[in-house]
């Protein structure tokens, strides 16, 4: 019985253990369990932290890049309108989707604004900015097909969008909506953030892209208002220069130097597609200052400033040095301490000759500095031929940046001269003598004398050309006068004033006359105006002409020959006539005045003669009349002289606009004939003989009337036109097409006209199709056949051998059987029409206007200026 019981016992305290155990170890498998189940919950919570950053597409980068797909699709020719019906069915049940369809399929507002609207919507109700799986297909509606382009994972109403599978089907949707391929990706690395007009040249930097883009909003900047408002906090400044952001993404301080792959059309970024590992590379950038890890610097026109690991120096002031951006900090490679210093004596894509150097060639990544007054950068058609205060930056035989270090008094220019009739840049041999004993120098020392009226032949072989190539001859007096034999122009033998420098090329000798800008206009204006008229006209005449050369000091016009201009007139003529008394003093008592329009040098195109009326620039084709206002179109005449009077030399444009309405007026051809018919009114010039004037070409020769349009094609790429197969109009490259649209002609007719009258565009219609003439150099080339006589209103006659007197004409034909035999042009004036009359300035001054009254009415809003 005892051992009975202890048995049981035993047995009872075996099973108390044994559920002991059990639940010791249940607790301990919960334990373990709550443990893991924790674990796994904060490792989400953390992962999923992390994948908001990397992971998952933000609203803004999803509407931007559906945004510009709808942008593109509306954009393309033909669209199919039913395919948003049918889209709708996708998703029925959505009242926003639905609502949104519905709005797109009354035509209320096009599919990019539907975007915005609901790039707007989304972000207002969005906790942390993330793009999700119920939004993702709204956005899917506003592209009809584009749902099934998607083939990322299983996705639930309110689950976040992968961004890897986003972008697999932005990339699908871009071959389907954008055949044009306008969207692309690019490399971006983010100097700045530019507020304000912050290093702002003006709006030349914003492109038509750049603007559309401002007018759809962003959540950054609020309404499409506020963004029109704030525009330009949405400019950055990357590598490749100043940029439109339509992402807030680019603002932030953790996109600053980090390379990224961007998404862009044109130099708008939308949306960033991944950062990047590899280093990216500035070159050449302008250094202000490091210091630790601070550093500052300049690229592309602006500042930008940041932290750096410093390789070579703790410290860096005003250096050109190679920057490396790599995971989000800029590292200075490479600092280029070599300079060199010298006169610039020419520029060419090759490279700069440097006075004491010889010619080094230009790198690939160059970079030109300005240094005074506001730093800012420069092209190389700025570097001022014939000054030596430019620093070359120079490494490995190459120059990587140039560096404009003061700004000094310009008082000389540089005149290439040309051979007799203005044949040929390069002379085969040079024969010179002088007035008195002159100095030939090389760069490094003199050579020997030119004596008094001893005559000197120089060839391409001269042993005087040896050491550099290049030689001086310079009078041993500044009054002293050299005289170049063989070149000969209408006042005969010309001489010149200054220096004369002889080039040797491999195709001859260039030769260069290098003398103080005043004496250059001694030669200049009798030549462009007669010495005869009024010294008030010759004043005007010397202001424009100063103007001009002024502004090819700043900018050279022949800087591979190391020339500011030359002496014929595709500049200025020089040195044609002699020096005339009255010419030189109107130079003297204008020394130094310069027309200026706002900070920089007025364009002062003058011409001979006007109907009554001048033009603006609208008649040159590819040219903004809109960016120089003051050379508008407007009556020549005594009232607009008075009310010029009046507004004292102020901005005028607007407050004449009444005359400047009165101008568009003649846009019309039956008003322009009618005008042209008067003789009367109070117009300066009605009584000059090129007033008015006719040309009758008799017998068309319609062989050499094509060949003419032919050479204009070729010359000028983008002023002859024909019809395409889609009825646009392209234009001619090639004979065969402009010989499938020529042929007996029909009709002769101005289909366009500029403000002020004069023709634009001129249509041609032959028995095999059409052909459209633009730009009235082209049009004056064109009619004018190089034999007809044209007769003036005084009735004397005169030879017009290549261009009509003006583009100011009317044009009516005369036929057999349907078919152009002749024409007959009704015209007035002599020139382009843009800018000063000349022989209005002359009437003018009769009436005793001043010379700053001529300018000021023929230049609205420009002030004279005197340089330094």
């Amino acid at each position: 019985m005892e051992r009975r019981e202890s048995f049981q016992e035993r047995r009872k305290r075996q099973q108390a253990r044994r559920r002991l155990l059990g639940k010791l170890a249940a607790v301990l498998i919960g334990a373990v369990f709550l443990f893991g189940l924790c674990k796994k919950t904060a490792d989400q919570f953390l992962l999923t932290g992390e994948k908001k950053q990397d992971s998952y597409i933000g609203i803004e980068d999803a509407g931007h890049m559906v945004w510009l797909l709808a942008d593109c699709r509306q954009e393309q020719p033909t669209q199919a309108p039913a395919e948003t019906t049918d889209a709708a069915q996708e998703f029925d049940g959505d009242n926003t989707h639905a609502a949104v369809v519905s709005a797109h399929a009354a035509g209320s507002r096009s599919t990019p604004d539907q975007v915005l609207d609901l790039m707007e919507k989304f972000q207002a109700e969005s906790d942390d900015g993330y793009l999700t799986w119920t939004q993702a297909k709204q956005f899917f509606s506003c592209l009809p097909g584009s749902r099934e382009l998607f083939l990322g994972g299983a996705y639930t109403g309110t689950e976040r969008v992968e961004k890897a599978d986003w972008y697999d089907w932005f990339d699908r949707a871009r071959r389907k909506y954008d055949a044009a391929g306008k969207i692309q990706e690019e490399t971006v690395v983010v100097l700045g953030v530019l507020e304000g007009d912050e290093n702002r040249s003006g709006d030349a930097q914003e492109n038509t892209q750049a603007a559309k883009m401002r007018e759809m909003g962003t959540t950054f900047v609020g309404k499409k208002d506020a963004a029109q408002s704030q525009k330009t906090e949405l400019r950055i400044l990357t590598q490749n220069g100043v940029r439109m952001a339509a992402s807030a993404t680019f603002l932030t301080e953790s996109m600053r130097f980090c390379p990224v792959r961007a998404i862009v059309r044109e130099d708008c970024l939308y949306a960033v597609r991944n950062r990047l590992t590899e280093p990216v590379r500035l070159k050449n950038v302008w250094m202000i200052e490091t210091t630790g890890q601070s550093i500052h610097g300049f690229w592309k026109d602006c500042e930008f400033s940041g932290t750096t690991v410093v390789s070579d120096t703790a410290q860096l002031s005003e250096a050109v040095c190679d920057l490396t951006f790599e995971t989000g900090k800029p590292v200075i490679v490479c600092q280029k301490p070599d300079k060199i210093s010298g006169r610039l004596l020419g520029v060419s894509r090759n490279g700069a000759e440097i006075e004491g150097h010889g010619t080094i060639p230009f790198s690939e990544d160059l970079q030109c500095y300005r240094l005074y007054g506001r730093l800012s950068q420069m092209d190389i058609g700025e570097l001022k031929i014939g000054y030596g205060f430019t620093d070359f930056v120079v490494e490995d035989g190459t120059i990587e940046a140039a560096l404009a270090v003061r700004e000094e008094k310009m008082e000389t220019i540089r005149v290439l001269i040309k051979t007799s009739g203005y044949a040929n840049s390069v002379h085969q041999a040079v024969e010179l003598f002088a007035d008195c004993d002159c100095r030939i120098l090389n760069v490094e020392n003199e050579l020997t004398t030119l004596e008094k009226g001893q005559r000197l032949v120089i060839t391409r072989d001269s042993p005087l050309f040896d050491q550099t190539g290049r030689i001086t001859i310079e009078p041993k007096i500044l009054t002293g006068h050299l005289m170049l034999s063989g070149v000969e122009r209408a006042q005969g033998q010309a001489n010149y004033r200054g220096r004369l420098e002889l080039v040797r090329r491999e195709d001859g000798i260039v030769v260069i006359n290098e003398l103080p800008l005043e004496e250059y206009l001694y030669g200049v204006v009798p030549g462009e105006m007669p010495a005869s008229y009024p010294l008030e006209a010759l004043k005007s005449q010397a202001i424009c002409a100063r103007t001009y050369a002024y502004e090819r000091l700043q900018r050279a016009g022949l800087p591979e020959y190391g020339a500011h201009v030359d002496d014929s007139t595709a500049f200025q003529v020089y040195q044609n006539l002699a020096e005339q008394g009255q010419t030189t003093q109107a130079v003297k008592e204008t020394s130094g005045q310069v027309l200026f329009y706002g900070e920089e040098p007025a364009q002062t195109y003058y011409y001979s003669t006007s109907c009554g009326y001048g033009t603006d620039l609208s008649v040159w084709r590819g040219t903004r009349a809109e960016a120089y206002p003051y050379l508008c179109a407007q009556a020549i005449d005594e009232r607009n002289m008075e009310l010029t009077r009046q507004l004292g030399g102020q901005e005028s444009v607007a407050a004449m606009a009444p005359i400047l309405q009165q101008a568009q007026l003649l846009e019309q051809s039956d008003v322009m004939e009618a005008f042209l018919g008067q003789r009367d009114g109070d117009f300066y010039e009605k009584e000059e003989p090129w007033y008015r004037w006719s040309y009758r070409v008799e017998t068309v020769d319609e062989k050499a009337f094509w060949e003419r349009v032919w050479i204009r094609a070729q010359a000028d790429g983008q002023c002859v036109f024909v019809p395409g197969e889609a009825g646009e109009w392209n234009a001619v490259k090639e004979r065969t097409k402009l010989s499938e649209n020529t042929g007996k002609i029909r009709e002769i007719r101005v289909t366009k006209r500029s403000s002020g009258g004069a023709a634009q565009e001129l249509l041609i219609e032959s028995e095999n199709g059409q052909v459209r003439i633009q730009s009235e150099y082209s049009i004056r080339y064109v009619l004018c056949d190089g034999k007809t006589q044209a007769v003036r209103q005084d009735g004397s006659t005169a030879a017009v051998t290549s261009l009509l007197p003006s583009s100011f004409f009317q044009v009516s034909t005369f036929k057999t059987d349907g078919f152009m035999i002749g024409y007959t042009l009704i015209g007035g004036g002599y020139g382009h029409g843009i800018g000063m009359s000349q022989n209005g300035a002359k009437h003018m001054a009769e009436a005793s206007v001043s010379a700053e009254e001529i300018l000021t009415f023929f230049y609205k809003g420009c002030q004279l200026k005197r340089i330094s």
